[in-house]
């Protein structure tokens, strides 16, 4: 590995670990507080990347290497055979968001779920599903 390029992702960590410590003690944010999930409201502009209950509970997110990783897919919205694992925190520009269904495994159920095209500085763009992304309010 390139040394710019494991001094980026130490910053990366580092940054997001603030992040992580400074939202609800170090916890997984959910619609509570401060954070608008894209789930619950059209986002736009910039937002973050979160590994919520809601998120967790659908498999969107989980531990990879020790940090809290939110999962993406370059080439569409997906639930599953993601290609992108980023660091919860990590800050993104919304690009667009499209409503998607959904079946879940359990029950069948289907749902229209938004999942929004987000740029991320230094890596590129990736969809996520709108359980794993935010905005602080005030």
């Amino acid at each position: 590995m390139a040394y710019s390029h494991r001094r980026k992702l130490i910053s990366a960590l580092i940054i997001v670990l603030s992040f992580l410590a400074a939202s609800c003690g170090g916890g997984r944010q959910g619609t509570n507080g401060n954070l608008i999930l894209g789930s619950d409201q059209t986002l736009s502009g910039q937002a973050v990347l979160v590994c919520n209950q809601d998120c967790l509970d659908r498999a969107q997110c989980g531990l990879s290497e020790q940090v809290e990783t939110v999962l993406l897919n370059s080439t569409g919205a997906a639930t599953r055979n993601h290609d992108m694992a980023i660091p919860a925190g990590t800050a993104v520009n919304i690009d667009r968001q499209e409503m998607h269904p959904v079946i879940q495994l359990s029950d069948q159920a289907s749902a229209r779920v938004p999942f929004y095209l987000v740029e991320m500085p230094e890596v590129g763009f990736g969809w996520v599903a709108g359980w794993c992304v935010g905005q602080q309010v005030q």
